[in-house]
């Protein structure tokens, strides 16, 4: 039995009755417990696990180690067991492999990667029809809210693209002589109705600042004399510095090289 920390059985109780939903936390939070969790909680097997190829190894351990009644099969090899409960696969071979499992779990790490809707990988992804799906990522769209509109169609939201970008996105549209208008993204709008509607959908949003009580900050002041180097040259606007000869004929030079001589040389 595997015991969770309070803000991961936090994030489990906000989807509990969810068969899609997206884990949004920090790394470190502990993604991979909250997700194989979620996915026990389900009752569906097998789980298809999708990860970038780095995270295959460590995926097919981690279930190894904690769930020890499942057998795990890698998916990447040419040869597998195809009568395990959890298969691991990564991104860059999803859209090789002919999917032939019904009723089954999907776990997506990094959901981040299918931010390019016109890419093999997330078309290939889109077109499978997985009974739950759970989505893990620590940065979804690393701020450009342009690119989630893949992920809020795994998590079922069935917004047209176009309608997504006219409620969420601000842009123009410029005419770079492609023969079609290519789009600027300049800005975001109702981006606190956008948080809301993903939270309806079995988004979890979990900071590292919301789950971990930092001690309180104390600032220490630390006077020290400037350097008779800075002296001279804030009088004279000119000094030599380890053979190099450091001249204010600028303002910004002065500015620049007057920092200078308070870290750097002093």
């Amino acid at each position: 039995m595997i015991e969770l920390f309070p803000h991961q059985k936090k994030a489990l109780a906000l989807t509990k009755d969810k068969n899609r939903c997206a884990y949004f936390l920090d790394m470190g939070l502990g993604k991979t417990f909250v997700a194989s969790e979620k996915a026990r909680l389900l009752s569906t097997l097998p789980i298809i696990v999708v990860c970038p190829k780095s995270m295959i190894r460590t995926w097919i351990e981690h279930y190894t180690s904690h769930y020890n009644d499942l057998k795990v099969a890698d998916m990447t090899k040419k040869q597998y067991d195809e009568n395990a409960d959890v298969f691991v696969i990564n991104y860059d071979l999803i859209w090789r492999r002919e999917i032939k499992l019904k009723n089954y779990t999907l776990i997506l790490d990094e959901s981040s990667y299918l931010q390019n809707e016109k890419s093999k990988r997330t078309k290939a992804i889109l077109k499978l029809k997985p009974k739950n799906t759970i989505l893990l990522s620590g940065t979804p769209t690393g701020g450009q809210y342009e690119k989630l509109w893949a992920q809020l169609k795994l998590l079922g939201w069935n917004i047209t693209k176009t309608a997504y970008w006219d409620r969420y996105v601000n842009y123009k549209e410029l005419d770079l002589g492609v023969g079609f208008p290519i789009k600027k993204v300049t800005g975001y709008k109702n981006t606190d109705e956008l948080i809301k509607k993903l939270q309806e959908y079995g988004a979890v949003f979990m900071k590292t600042t919301d789950v971990i009580e930092l001690p309180q900050q104390v600032e220490t002041t630390i006077k020290c004399k400037p350097s008779t180097k800075l002296r001279q040259f804030s009088k004279t606007g000119i000094c030599e510095v380890e053979g190099r000869e450091l001249v204010a004929d600028m303002p910004l030079k002065k500015l620049t090289y007057s920092r200078q001589l308070c870290s750097g040389y002093s």
